[in-house]
């Protein structure tokens, strides 16, 4: 019971620490989209897999 708190604790902070960079990563590269559900719709990153 305890590995599987454990690794969905571990898998939550890994993600925590991992979309900024990612987002920042993405727009240097050019993988961004626009969202396309808000009013003036800004340019989020793609491919993230979440």
């Amino acid at each position: 019971m305890y590995e599987i708190m454990l690794s969905g604790i571990i898998a939550f902070i890994v993600t925590f620490l991992a979309m900024p960079w990612w987002i920042k990563k993405a727009k240097s590269t050019g993988l961004v989209g626009k969202d396309m559900n808000k009013y003036d719709k800004p340019e989020v990153a793609e491919t993230g897999g979440v």
